[in-house]
């Protein structure tokens, strides 16, 4: 899966839609760029707020609690926004590199 949307509600689906294959067992794996690189930093995201039940950072949480859910952060994004510290990611790396272990790709 890659994630470049960074709108609120962009990234609800996405995070609802990956909570949903961990919930029928599916291993995830992500591929974070364009603005989305932004919703990812550890140093805050200042997106308009949504409702209690629709937090995507918490659903994201939980799913990667529950199952096999890999997120990894594209590094050219990443330095060309001088961000190099990342909430729930498991890596850095380049497009390449993820389209490598993948089957197929579903674009957020």
């Amino acid at each position: 899966m890659i994630l470049e949307a960074d709108e609120p509600e962009r990234l609800y689906a996405f995070a609802t839609y990956v909570a949903t294959l961990v919930a029928r067992g599916e291993p995830v794996a992500v591929f974070v760029t364009g603005r989305a690189v932004k919703a990812f930093s550890r140093q805050g995201y200042a997106g308009p707020d949504l409702p209690e039940s629709m937090d995507w950072r918490r659903i994201l949480a939980d799913a990667k609690e529950l199952g096999e859910v890999k997120i990894y952060i594209c590094e050219t994004v990443a330095k060309a926004y001088g961000v190099s510290e990342f909430w729930l990611a498991d890596g850095v790396g380049s497009m390449f590199s993820f389209l490598e272990n993948v089957n197929s790709v579903v674009v957020f």
